[in-house]
């Protein structure tokens, strides 16, 4: 079912490694996959690279939120039919 998606909401940041492939046939099949976790700023993990829990802290999400929410982001979905 994820082929037919309007939307596609990824963390991104190595989490979907096993779902790459999946996430780019979605994409050529017109999904839209937005990759949220690139796009907040947070502290790096222990390997020093960004930690791609992002869902564990708070600001961080509803900074999610906001980028998913706002008008560039909001206008591209809303042209593929997604209510924002």
């Amino acid at each position: 079912q994820i082929h037919s998606a309007d939307l596609v909401v990824a963390n991104g940041l190595g989490l979907e490694a096993g779902l790459l492939d999946v996430l780019e046939t979605a994409s050529a099949d017109g999904a839209n996959v937005y990759t949220v976790g690139d796009k907040v700023t947070n502290e790096p993990d222990a390997l020093g690279g960004p930690d791609p829990h992002i869902w564990l802290d708070p600001t961080l999400m509803a900074l999610a939120v906001d980028l998913i929410g706002e008008p560039s982001t909001a206008a591209s979905l809303e042209s593929v039919g997604c209510i924002v």
